[in-house]
């Protein structure tokens, strides 16, 4: 048996190939998992839809729109190309696919349709596709038309391909980005950013995109003046598990910076070939709470032999896949901006790459690590702060006090030798003030006891601090000077005291003059 037919409770029928092992299927109608039986366990998926014998095809709906053929499934409907017969232009229509969904998920399914069409309305940029109108058939089906998108999806470019250039992978992303600020400006988060829901078109002119299927978006903001709606199933995780983020599997605090993880992940599968995360849905979804993926430059190291991935694409990929919202881009501008790496600096670069690589460090410590990493370095920044900042604090105070205290028993060559230490611990007005009060004290006690050099000494200190000592020094050098004299000539050394005076003698010196007169004379009494 190469094949067989698995139900789902929404009424669509799967078709089940033995060639890939799964153990769990999803109806891409509902988007439910269904578990598979235990044998076979090697399948692929896809679910039947009746797409030749559709009898919408060749209706005109609302007078207008002729339906052409059938193009896919979205979420809550069916897409199809259609003729606006007033315009002469191709249309996209979606139609809401009530008679598929459980009689308690209609209301539910039905105004998230709604919500899908005023957000399109909303919405107006290059890179989104525009609703032109909403309708509602005889028959009660409701269906929004929008501009028909050439190209093909970033989904079938990527079987084709496996890989896409980093020059290619950033340029997409940017005009994704782009798209997405108008939406998070107005309070709308995507939800959904997957290969599926990104049209390329390839042209003379580049490469052109659009970001389709708001139909499980979030308006997580009043700003845009639509209204916040809970139209979610409690305990139902909304969007594709591979791109989803932490904290959409969680289903708290979802916003701007979900669908920037979506588009990290997206980038990290067009230039790896891969999702961040593989495996069945049970494991990835653990794995984006718990797990950090493999390096981007590693892996096209290891499995492409390709090393020509730049550690800033693997740094900025990285960081748009932290699990913390707050440690990714701030917003899709800020995100855009880093895309534009070429032009950063090296400083911004190097600090990039070397927070992306702390943080994927710190992922990889276990819970005990991570409360006692913490801990450790509180300590190392105490003992640091300790040793270099409070101890000689603490160490210039006690010199001060104790300088105080010689100060006051007027032992000052004690307080002065405990001001300067305390200076080479640091100096402040407090000790700047103490040290001239110590060596004017000292200063003035050697001038009355005549001891003129050590005078002369606390002189040329206080100099440093006061200009008018500079012309005392001076004053106090010719006083020990002639003291000195003065005590040769009481010795009566009238040789030694003459040739000193004669060789500082200046023609302005009255008094030396004398001086060097009266002791010749006494010399030739002498004589």
């Amino acid at each position: 048996m190469n094949s067989f037919i698995l139900g789902c409770p929404c009424g669509h029928k799967i078709k089940v190939n033995v060639k890939e092992q799964r153990k769990e299927i999803r109806c891409q109608n509902c988007k439910r998992y269904i578990k598979v039986p235990e044998s076979p366990k090697l399948m692929t998926t896809q679910t039947l839809f009746s797409k030749k014998n559709d009898n919408m095809i060749g209706k005109v709906l609302a007078k207008r729109f002729k339906m052409e053929s059938y193009v896919a499934d979205g979420a809550m409907g069916k897409v199809y190309r259609g003729t606006d017969l007033i315009l002469k232009k191709p249309v996209a229509v979606k139609m809401l696919k009530l008679d598929t969904f459980p009689n308690d998920m209609r209301e539910r399914y039905e105004k998230r349709f709604i919500n899908e069409a005023r957000i399109g309305l909303e919405l107006l940029h290059p890179n989104i596709v525009p609703v032109r109108s909403v309708h509602k058939t005889k028959q009660g089906t409701m269906f929004f038309v929008m501009d028909f998108c050439s190209g093909q999806s970033l989904r079938n470019i990527l079987i084709q391909k496996k890989r896409l250039p980093i020059s290619e992978t950033f340029t997409i992303a940017k005009q994704i980005l782009a798209a997405l600020q108008v939406a998070h400006d107005k309070g709308i988060a995507h939800r959904d950013i997957k290969p599926g829901n990104i049209m390329i078109e390839y042209s003379a002119s580049g490469i052109k995109v659009k970001v389709l299927d708001f139909g499980v978006a979030k308006i997580f903001s009043e700003v845009s003046g639509l209204e916040q709606q809970t139209l979610t199933k409690t305990g139902y995780i909304i969007g594709t598990t591979r791109y989803m983020a932490p904290e959409q599997i969680l289903n708290k605090n979802v916003g701007g910076h979900t669908d920037l993880y979506a588009v990290g992940a997206l980038m990290y599968h067009m230039i790896c070939g891969t999702t961040p995360f593989g495996g069945t849905r049970q494991k990835v979804l653990k794995s984006i709470l718990r797990a950090t993926p493999i390096s981007l430059k590693k892996l096209c190291a290891t499995h492409f032999k390709v090393d020509n991935v730049p550690h800033i694409v693997d740094a900025i990929i990285s960081k748009s896949l932290e699990k913390d919202p707050r440690k990714r881009f701030k917003n899709a501008r800020s995100f855009i901006q880093a895309l534009d790496y070429e032009n950063k600096n090296g400083v911004w670069q190097y600090s990039l790459i070397a927070q992306v690589h702390a943080n994927r460090f710190l992922g990889k410590l276990d819970k005990k690590a991570r409360v006692v990493l913490p801990v450790f370095l509180v300590i190392l920044v105490m003992f640091i702060t300790y040793f270099i900042f409070i101890s000689p604090s603490f160490q210039r105070e006690y010199y001060v006090a104790e300088a105080q205290k010689m100060l006051t028993s007027q032992k000052y060559v004690a307080a002065l030798d405990f001001i300067i230490s305390a200076e080479k611990l640091g100096n402040d007005d407090k000790t700047r003030q103490l040290k001239k009060e110590i060596l004017l004290e000292a200063f003035m006690l050697s001038l009355q006891e005549k001891n003129y050099k050590e005078a002369k000494y606390y002189a040329y200190l206080l100099q440093q601090t006061d200009l008018v000592f500079q012309q005392i020094s001076i004053f106090l050098e010719e006083e020990a000077f002639i003291d000195q004299i003065e005590k040769l000539i009481k010795s009566k050394s009238f040789a030694e005291a003459l040739g000193s005076l004669k060789q500082k003698v200046t023609e302005d010196n009255r008094l030396r003059k004398e001086r060097i007169l009266w002791l010749e004379k006494q010399l030739q009494k002498k004589e």
